[in-house]
């Protein structure tokens, strides 16, 4: 990937130096809004303790009392959650929770080829209480039940709109604190409560952190949408950290069998790693499989339920590449890209058009929908970029439409496939109609965080910023400016697309091996004789060998 314009880092105060015994680490601190000792501390040694009060949130009191009459009433709960990562292990958390409370619970996840997405009147034909466990939105008024938003992120209950100052609220949040709430209310979980409350609810929520975290590196990823300094107390690092005891079974041996250490467990191997694996199965075929792995405490099955799932991962990721050759050579033979690309195909899956879509917004920097046919219906993703609101664009061609929904970088919608081509033409009129300067097209800026000099070169730097993790959107990974590098060993990737090579670094006697994800197409600029790199760090470890790797996001003449 090229980057329009390089940020490079500014001139800090000398307060800014001081916020850690480390400079470096401060500087990153700094720039992430910490502007103390103290908060820089609390970011970095994150405790339980630390979390505000479950009863804050908007509205806990009344869905405690919805829980104690369930209970008192004998009436089943249903928890009913998503089939993407954060539903399931939210369901998966408040499941276990309540179980261990005597509640008697059912669950319900629905499949995305099937049922289609949300919370449907007929899922409650035997449940009156219900709590919700996802993240997307559902106005229809089926039952008493707990719910949340994606796009505001907001806690409400139904009938009542989102409270004001209820806050960020990632999905997984809402029923960790709802079962936090809950242990004053249930006799199961109070009797057991030890010194961070019941030792349960304390076992799943820093198990369900962990599981969080698998969204980590992802465009969806809620352990940081606010800015460090904002934010609740960091729960996700203590998931990691209690990995390897605490989180479920099935979760534990689906990181041994994907070749990762439980032991010593990061944000970006649970989200490049783990999540995947979990994804796959709501993605092409039914996602109880993987509800069922966080659920089991049988050894066997979790072992049987991992494997299938790590070979569905891998059926996805063949057939994910067959459809992106099969995408690009279409708009290759195409002798101009079209403002918005819209492309559909009967061969495609419907569980997989979403992450073609944004492969394809990443290439080509524009708004993409990508579509499965089946008997004259096409089904189908849409993803955008910045400046072009698609679920905007999408209520403008409704007439063409079955149905569609979703937010301004991301919708789903289904039409007839005979209007395919209309629909086209009329979203890339609506994106000629955008002014010069809000055209689809983005400018693509790299903000850097501080420029690497040789010496810093080393593990011990990277073991440092690991203090940082989990990164992701709102607290992304430390990217550095590092100038003046020879090139060496120069290959691209056995599909062209990513580049591997190693840099000579003045001062330093070994050269340092790097990958640019997504640089096949630019190659060139690795010719010049000296290059300046925008990265971040990474650990490889190989065969019980640790090294440093330099994962670049953009190269250019040095300067």
């Amino acid at each position: 990937m090229h980057y329009d314009r390089w940020l490079e880092p500014e001139p800090l105060p000398d307060e800014a130096y001081r916020l850690t015994p480390f400079p470096l680490l401060s500087i990153v601190l700094y720039r992430r809004g910490v502007r103390t000792p103290q908060d820089a501390a609390r970011f970095l040694d994150p405790r339980l303790e630390h979390l505000s009060d479950p009863l804050a949130l908007p509205d806990a009191a009344r869905a405690i009392a919805m829980l104690r009459r369930a209970i008192a009433q004998r009436w089943p709960v249903l928890v009913f959650g998503d089939y993407d990562v954060d539903g399931l292990t939210a369901t998966a958390m408040l499941t276990l929770a309540l179980r261990r409370a005597g509640v008697p619970v059912q669950v319900r996840i629905p499949n995305r080829l099937t049922d289609g997405y949300g919370l449907r009147p007929t899922t409650l034909s035997r449940s009156a209480a219900v709590a919700r466990a996802c993240s997307s939105p559902s106005t229809a008024a089926v039952a008493a039940r707990t719910s949340w938003r994606r796009s505001s992120r907001r806690h409400r209950l139904r009938g009542h709109r989102s409270p004001r100052g209820a806050g960020a609220m990632a999905a997984l949040g809402c029923p960790a604190r709802l079962a936090e709430a809950a242990r004053s209310a249930l006799p199961g979980l109070r009797a057991d409560r030890g010194r961070a409350g019941c030792p349960a609810l304390a076992h799943h929520r820093r198990a369900g952190a962990a599981a969080d975290a698998a969204r980590a590196g992802r465009v969806r990823h809620d352990c940081g949408r606010c800015p460090a300094h904002r934010r609740q107390p960091r729960a996700c690092p203590l998931g990691l950290d209690a990995f390897a005891e605490a989180a479920p079974l099935g979760l534990r041996r689906l990181a041994t069998l994907a070749g990762l250490d439980p032991a010593r467990l990061t944000s970006r191997q649970v989200g490049f790693v783990l999540a995947p694996r979990l994804n796959a199965a709501g993605r092409l075929t039914d996602p109880q499989l993987a509800l069922d792995l966080l659920l089991t405490d049988d050894e066997a099955e979790a072992t049987q339920l991992a494997l299938r799932l790590c070979e569905l991962n891998a059926e996805r990721q063949r057939a994910v590449a067959r459809m992106i050759e099969e995408a690009e050579a279409r708009l290759q033979a195409l002798p101009a890209l079209p403002e918005v690309l819209v492309l559909a195909d009967e061969r495609w899956h419907v569980g997989l058009v979403g992450l073609l879509a944004s492969r394809l917004v990443e290439r080509y920097e524009r708004p993409a929908i990508v579509l499965a046919q089946q008997n004259g219906v096409s089904r189908g993703s849409a993803r955008s970029v910045p400046g072009f609101d698609v679920t905007h664009a999408l209520a403008a061609c409704r007439d063409l439409l079955h149905t569609f929904g979703g937010h301004s970088v991301a919708a789903g919608l289904t039409l007839p496939s005979h209007q395919v081509d209309a629909l086209q033409a009329r979203l890339v009129t609506l994106a000629r109609q955008l002014q010069p300067q809000r055209r689809p097209r983005p400018v693509r800026e790299l903000v850097l965080d501080a420029e690497l000099f040789p010496s810093e070169l080393e593990l011990r730097t990277l073991e440092l910023l690991e203090r940082l993790e989990p990164c992701g959107q709102g607290n992304p990974a430390p990217r550095f400016l590092l100038r003046n590098v020879r090139p060496v060993e120069v290959r691209p990737s056995q599909d062209g697309r990513h580049m591997r090579f190693s840099v000579l670094v003045d001062g330093q006697p070994a050269a340092f091996p790097c990958i640019w994800f997504q640089g096949g197409s630019e190659q060139d600029v690795l010719a010049a004789p000296r290059v300046d790199l925008a990265l971040t760090l990474r650990r490889d470890e190989w065969a019980g060998l640790v090294a440093l790797t330099l994962e670049v996001l953009d190269v250019r003449p040095a300067s």
